[in-house]
């Protein structure tokens, strides 16, 4: 029986050349194509069980090699930008204690964790990332301004957006110069909703002026999240606010002069949300009229970003009220009117070269006439926050350093776009006098003379102001010109003679031997470098000098190391007395300030009261430096805690000593004294 079996199937196997069923299978797909409509091809199941030549290729995930041969020179260059930035924002962090006002905004998240404070602090969205970051890590100087530190480490990225408007190489400068920023590094560094706000509101800005193309309108929902944070980061928020209006209404002045929507290509439509120009998608009716939506979902989403960034994602109702006075606290500074230097001296030392180079690009920009809004829509936008930035604080009253910072990320913006403009133009002089072989033996030559010849003559300068005397060589000259009246007049005059006989050697040696234009594009280049350096010098001396306190502007108010000791000492008291570092019973005298309540967080037996009454019961006594000595058998150490700089008395040699060497000015302290009872 089985091998009759085996007989009878072997003779179905057998016609292995005759193919009845698998020839109708090629022709039959393309007939059941072409009887579907034109509007169904994409049908599921013509997807799904068609023929599988004519199905959709599943696009595979990229292979780490694919990844990589895709990295562009461009985008390796931003990574490393973005990475030095996050080691120049987070490197050290928490090695300075927190100033007054630092102080005063963990401490504010702190309690509120801890029960005891109302959750009430002067930037309710840095409440809620203090918030979150103190859960998530333990509350320290580190966690405190991790935040801040993050956003401002984004901020080199910004000019991504302005990549069109500014071309590669300007935005590749702009985020070279925003990485190097002195000022910029310091408040990313610092627990202050300023530079926050900037970040925030510019690239929110920036957004919606990119966001009338259709297929760009996620880039409303984003502008939306990133304004909310804005405005409830700190006042400065509103001042953008202001900018964007204003760029608004500037720009849709100027489509309706130029009649932009008569005399665009075809090709091209008018309906960005502040007037630019943008390229024609064919979208049909439906999608022409989805802007409207997005702009509606963009509103509940602010809305909603906005409650959630002020009340710290609904656990601090009074969150919502400290936002709101946000804008009381920005008009509040217009009760008064101060000094109209503040912010732009602040700019000449800390950002010489955005200044120089940030102000040259905003006067081309109002210049440019005959380009369109479209072509230059970002840069006025730059500008018009620049102009406003500026004149609000000058004008204002309260003259907080850290609105510079509102005003440096757009100029730094400019700056590179020029510069970027410069490098490109002199590179074509280059290439049309030789290439790099014209270069090496042309413009470098002159300007490495020129950076030395620079050099010499600002070492010559710190060694008058330190020692009081000059190289051999130059001493000789500078008795000759004092005659017996030796000081800084007659050391300014000796420089001066010596810096205007350098710099025609150098002019007179470039044009013979460059030509003119590229002489004049070596001098702009050699002079943003010196300014480039200038800045870097400023940038370490402000965040990385190592000392326990600092003479800068942009710190006034700081806190000394001491205070470390102090707790360093409490707890080594408290191990000795209660054999536990945190339980002593430690009373302070009245209020000592947010800085000795942040260091004190760790204690749990910490009241408030009049040491000069109390008996026997505390352990430790922390008084003012001037209050007099309890009652009783104490030993006291005191400590300087915080520290209040101003720029008083700096006129002619004390001022270039205090830009030279940061010396000078007066210092106000705030000390405390510690009492622990004599052991007996």
């Amino acid at each position: 029986m089985a091998k009759s079996k085996k007989r009878v199937t072997q003779p179905t196997r057998a016609p292995r050349p005759n193919p009845p069923t698998p020839r109708p299978a090629p022709p039959q797909s393309p007939r059941v194509v072409e009887r579907v409509p034109a509007d169904e091809t994409v049908a599921l199941p013509t997807l799904v069980f068609g023929p599988r030549e004519h199905a959709p290729r599943a696009v595979a995930s990229p292979t780490l090699r694919e990844l990589f041969t895709g990295i562009t020179l461009e985008t390796a260059l931003y990574a490393f930008i973005f990475a030095v930035a996050l080691v120049l924002r987070l490197s050290n962090l928490g090695a300075r204690p927190l100033s007054e006002q630092e102080a005063a905004t963990a401490l504010g998240a702190f309690q509120f964790l801890q029960g005891q404070g109302s959750g009430i602090t002067a930037s309710p969205f840095l409440f809620t990332s203090n918030l979150l970051s103190f859960v998530l890590l333990t509350a320290s100087e580190l966690s405190a301004r991790l935040v801040p530190a993050l956003i401002g480490s984004v901020l080199v990225l910004l000019p991504v957006l302005l990549r069109r408007e500014i071309g590669r190489a300007g935005a590749l400068l702009a985020s070279a110069l925003l990485l190097l920023s002195a000022s910029l590094v310091y408040y990313a560094r610092d627990v202050n909703g300023i530079e926050i706000s900037a970040v925030c509101g510019l690239a929110a800005l920036l957004l919606l002026w990119r966001a009338g193309d259709p297929r760009r309108a996620r880039e409303v929902y984003w502008a939306a999240v990133l304004g909310a944070i804005a405005l409830t980061a700190s006042a400065a928020g509103f001042t953008l606010l202001l900018a964007g209006i204003i760029a608004w209404l500037f720009t849709r002045w100027l489509s309706s002069r130029a009649n932009l929507d008569e005399l665009a290509p075809e090709g091209t439509y008018s309906n960005g949300p502040i007037g630019g120009t943008l390229p024609l998608v064919d979208i049909g009716a439906e999608a022409v009229a989805e802007p409207r939506a997005d702009w509606a979902r963009a509103l509940l989403i602010f809305s909603a970003a906005y409650v959630a960034a002020a009340t710290g994602f609904f656990m601090n109702r009074a969150g919502l009220g400290a936002a709101f006075n946000l804008a009381g606290d920005w008009l509040n500074a217009f009760s008064s009117v101060g000094p109209l230097n503040s912010p732009l001296s602040l700019l000449l030392i800390y950002e010489p070269l955005a200044v120089v180079f940030g102000f040259a690009g905003l006067i081309l920009v109002v210049s440019s006439r005959g380009v369109g809004v479209r072509e230059r829509g970002g840069l006025l936008l730059c500008s018009t926050v620049t102009i406003v930035a500026l004149l609000v604080y000058s004008i204002s009253g309260r003259k907080d350093p850290a609105n510079a910072v509102v005003i440096a990320i757009p100029l730094t913006i400019l700056a590179g776009w020029f510069l970027g403009n410069l490098l490109e133009r002199a590179g074509e002089d280059i290439g049309n006098a030789g290439g790099v072989r014209s270069f090496i033996w042309g413009e470098l030559p002159i300007l490495v003379m020129a950076l030395v010849l620079v050099s010499v003559t600002f070492l010559q300068l710190a060694s008058f102001f330190q020692q009081n005397r000059f190289s051999p060589g130059i001493q000789s000259f500078y008795e000759l010109v004092a005659r017996g009246a030796p000081g800084p007049g007659a050391a300014a005059i000796v420089l001066g003679v010596i810096c205007l006989v350098v710099v025609l050697f150098i002019a007179l040696l470039a044009v013979g031997s460059l030509g003119g234009t590229r002489a004049a594009n070596l001098g702009a280049i050699a002079v943003a470098i010196l300014l480039l350096l200038l800045g870097v010098r400023a940038l370490w001396l402000a965040n990385f000098s190592g000392q326990d306190t600092t003479h800068e502007l942009l710190s006034p108010d700081q806190s000394s190391l001491q205070v470390r000791d102090l707790v360093r000492d409490l707890e080594q008291a408290s191990q000795w007395r209660a054999n536990d570092p945190h339980v002593m019973s430690v009373r302070v005298e009245g209020e000592l300030g947010a800085v000795v309540q942040w260091n004190l967080r760790r204690f749990v037996n910490v009241s408030t009261g009049q040491p000069t009454k109390v008996s026997g019961e505390a352990q430790a006594l922390l008084t003012d430096a001037d209050a007099p000595a309890p009652a009783g058998n104490w030993e006291s150490q005191r400590y300087r805690v915080t520290m209040n700089w101003q720029p008083q008395r700096l006129a002619g040699a004390e001022l270039w000593k205090w830009l030279l060497f940061r010396q000078g000015g007066s210092e106000n302290w705030q000390q405390v004294k510690l009492w622990v009872p004599k052991p007996q």
